[in-house]
């Protein structure tokens, strides 16, 4: 559990880092690809001092696949904030939590007891309300919104299942090359997107970058941990949605209280049901 705890706050960390970015007008691709800096260099350190320096052919492919997902995602997203407002893209993305979840119970055979299944089901539904489901100011949703948001959710859920492919495929000794790798190759792939499209660069925007990347780098190797831990053995549905859940609420009641964002109604009951989800997952 506090490997997962330490992941939520890192998680945290990210969304109030971006929301930094967000107010101070900083481009957020140059954000992004400079945070893989200092969180590829963070890998390679550990890597450096860990016991395991070998590389296999599995740990090589999922980096190199998580390498290209993770930009590419991230350019989805943007993409649908752009075209349908961050308040609808915001919401399609709560539910890329059933990605990994659906895999757990599919695929690795995790067996859901009444409590955990209400508490995921109760998360969700935490989720969705703490979401504003509006449409974009722009008005109507068009056709391509029925294919796009779908893979903008299944993309995002990806991302998140990825640490726990490596878990269930990889070699256990090499998690730190993995992280290493997952970073690097998304480093060198968002390099090559900025210098393709001529994005121009400011020191500001990339030393934000680098100082998210710190952070970034502890969500996604603490993940790692916790998933490995004997606290979540076959139990990987319930580690997610806990991470999810509590990170929502983290950063909603953040938006409360430092950036005074409005809380409506179906916010606060969904704040309250992902509060009862937590417990309810805590009682498995």
């Amino acid at each position: 559990m506090p490997f997962l705890m330490i992941s939520i706050i890192a998680a945290f960390l990210n969304a109030a880092q971006i929301k930094h970015c967000e107010i101070q007008g900083w481009d957020a691709r140059v954000v992004i690809t400079s945070n893989y800096i200092s969180a590829s260099l963070m890998g390679w350190l550990f890597f450096g001092f860990g016991e395991d320096h070998q590389i296999d052919a599995t740990s090589f492919w999922l980096g190199l696949g998580g390498g290209l997902l993770w930009p590419s995602t991230f350019l989805i997203l943007m993409q649908g904030i752009r075209d349908y407002g961050l308040s609808l893209a915001g919401s399609s993305s709560r539910l890329s939590l059933l990605v990994p979840v659906l895999f757990a119970v599919l695929f690795l055979d995790e067996v859901l007891t009444l409590n955990t299944l209400i508490g995921i089901l109760m998360a969700i539904g935490g989720l969705l309300l703490m979401s504003k489901l509006k449409k974009a100011d722009t008005g109507k949703l068009d056709l391509r919104a029925l294919w796009f948001i779908p893979v903008m959710v299944f993309s995002l859920g990806c991302v998140n299942l990825w640490v726990n492919l490596f878990n269930t495929y990889g070699t256990a000794s090499q998690h730190h090359a993995f992280i290493t790798l997952v970073f690097s190759f998304s480093l060198l792939f968002s390099v090559v997107y900025l210098y393709w499209y001529r994005i121009p660069v400011t020191r500001g925007a990339m030393g934000r970058g680098i100082l998210l990347g710190v952070s970034n780098f502890c969500m996604f190797f603490f993940l790692l941990q916790a998933l490995r831990h004997e606290d979540f053995s076959n139990a990987s549905a319930v580690a997610y949605t806990l991470h999810a859940v509590m990170n929502i609420i983290l950063v909603s009641c953040a938006g409360f209280l430092i950036w005074k964002e409005r809380l409506e109604r179906t916010g606060y009951m969904g704040i309250l049901l992902a509060i009862a989800a937590v417990f309810l997952l805590n009682f498995r």
